[in-house]
């Protein structure tokens, strides 16, 4: 899995900030000449986590960190796993702080599952990992690797709807959607992305390389800005005059919970089939949802409106009152007959038809 804090074409000049590696069979000591022989250009000495077999073969995670994201001290290695030995998942995690000089603190997991262990006992651990992130909630969390658990077969797996039901109760979800390994007869979505922050995530694909046998996901998200604010900038995008949003915040999440723990639900349970039943829970979370994520509008304002615009100011007065502070501005720093007699000029113009444009509007 690829992590890239950039938009843009995915070439060959391309320069992933993060690269997750899976199945690695990797041993530093054993190597010829140590960490040399895996260096990559452009990135910190890699962090690499030797397989968890005794035997030394299959599984092994490795990751690598761009030296453009941050500075090398301040990649921070810890392990929320409770568990280090048990063989049924392999966990590494890093938290990466500052990252490209915002205060950001991003936290990367890099999972693998052995096909041959049990899905039950890895689910398990790995609810107890995601028990020790909750702690973290408020950072930007991705999980991302080869889980060997095929999604696409969610409505028939029920280790792929347990490992669902165990992230989304913590507050992840998973973001891709497509196979992740293809072959003659068959097309699987085993290798996952987990975020806690979706709406800092603006896309997530897969790169067809033959690198391996499986296909490399590319995960693209935002820094240096929040959640809300690139909710509000993209509703803007979708309509640049009239946007609606939604602010999520703890404050509200606290309001939610406690509506629905004082909801009875009689309405929903008294007298009514199955689709009736639905209906009412539907218009009964709705309701509560609504009152705890309130829907906010807001008009675009223009580039030079006032916080509290008259009717009257027309948009080309805004402008032609910019001017004249700015003119203003440039005779105050820089004294002088001819800055104030710009100034001067225009002070009068604007002033003529802000008088002009007000007995207009209220004749």
């Amino acid at each position: 899995a690829v992590v890239s804090t950039q938009s843009g074409y995915y070439g060959r000049d391309q320069k992933f900030d993060v690269i997750c590696l899976n199945e690695t069979n990797c041993i530093i000591e054993k190597l010829p000449n140590g960490l040399t022989d895996i260096l990559l250009d452009g990135f910190h000495d890699p962090i690499v986590q030797a397989p968890i077999r005794s035997t030394g073969r299959g599984g092994g995670l490795a990751i690598y960190i761009n030296k453009n994201l941050c500075e090398y001290d301040h990649i921070e290695k810890f392990d929320p796993n409770p568990e280090p030995s048990n063989v049924h998942g392999e966990f590494q995690f890093v938290k990466i702080n500052r990252c490209k000089g915002y205060k950001n603190t991003v936290i990367l997991g890099n999972v693998y599952r052995s096909p041959s262990r049990s899905p039950d006992n890895f689910n398990t651990l790995f609810d107890m990992i995601l028990n020790k992130l909750n702690r973290h909630s408020k950072k930007q969390v991705l999980i991302v690797g080869d889980f060997n658990i095929d999604h696409i077969q969610h409505d028939n797996d029920i280790h792929s709807q347990h490992l669902i039901d165990n992230t989304t109760s913590h507050g992840f979800i998973q973001v891709v959607s497509r196979p992740t390994r293809i072959t003659d007869h068959s097309a699987t979505l085993i290798d996952h992305v987990y975020t806690n922050k979706i709406a800092s995530l603006t896309s997530c694909d897969i790169l067809t390389l033959d690198l391996s046998d499986h296909l490399a996901i590319v995960t693209t998200c935002l820094l240096g800005i929040s959640t809300d604010e690139n909710l509000i900038n993209n509703a803007k995008k979708t309509n640049p005059e009239n946007f609606e949003f939604r602010i999520f915040k703890e404050a509200n999440d606290l309001r939610f919970k406690q509506l629905i723990e004082d909801e009875h639900w009689t309405d929903v349970l008294d007298g009514l089939d199955a689709q009736g039943q639905y209906n009412k829970f539907i218009e009964t979370y709705t309701r509560h949802y609504n009152t705890a994520y309130p829907l906010i509008t807001q008009r675009t304002r223009r580039k030079k409106e006032r916080l509290n615009p008259k009717p009257w100011i027309l948009p080309w007065l805004e402008e032609a009152c910019d001017r004249k502070n700015r003119l203003y501005h440039d005779f105050v720093k820089h004294p002088s007959v001819s800055n104030k007699t710009k100034y001067d000029k225009m002070k009068k113009f604007t002033e003529k038809h802000i008088k002009k444009s007000k007995n207009s509007y209220y004749k």
